[in-house]
């Protein structure tokens, strides 16, 4: 839970220094356009045209780097750093689609001072809200398939051979006590 937390700083830090970055682009590209108008044209200057970008830069960086990093990579360069990896439920990384439906997902997980990311603390496979929402998982990234085999486990539900009701995979059957060894996947 903490490498979250680290990693999700780490982000943070990435994507202010990307924002402020285009920010500082914007600005240099109009000031000549804002200081080169006659005097008597104040509205260029004192409403420049860049003001106007701003909240795009602000929303669209944040959305992008978070949608194309999971999309392309599995992790962000935060998560990567910490060897954390995000995966679907087929066990890679996941589509544009869910990718981007988990970035814009973690505004209800920030919303109500963390909420959705706290939850984590109580879920037996540390899900946050938008992981449950966009059926996600976030693994370590472990040498060799055990983390891909760990994931594939936790978003599968098995049925006991005994009484057939589900349960997870690393507990016996709340039901009749079996074993999970001898469990098969539900269709």
């Amino acid at each position: 839970m903490l490498r979250r937390f680290a990693a999700k700083i780490l982000d943070s830090l990435i994507m202010v220094l990307l924002t402020g970055l285009a920010i500082a682009g914007a600005v240099a590209l109009a000031r000549p356009i804002a200081f080169h108008v006659e005097p008597e044209i104040s509205f260029a200057v004192l409403y420049p045209w860049w003001l106007l970008l701003v909240p795009v830069f602000l929303v669209a960086i944040p959305v992008a780097y978070e949608t194309a990093f999971v999309a392309l990579r599995g992790a962000t360069p935060g998560k990567r750093a910490l060897r954390l990896r995000i995966v679907g439920p087929e066990g890679t990384a996941p589509t544009w689609n869910r990718s981007f439906a988990r970035t814009l997902a973690q505004i209800p997980s920030a919303a109500f001072a963390g909420l959705g990311y706290l939850i984590a603390i109580a879920d037996w496979n540390r899900k946050t809200l938008h992981d449950r929402l966009c059926n996600t998982l976030v693994i370590h990234d472990l040498p060799g398939t055990a983390g891909i085999n760990k994931a594939m486990d936790s978003l599968t539900d098995r049925a006991c051979p005994m009484c057939g009701s589900p349960a997870r995979p690393e507990i016996p059957c709340p039901a009749c006590g079996e074993p999970d060894s001898s469990r098969k996947l539900l269709n």
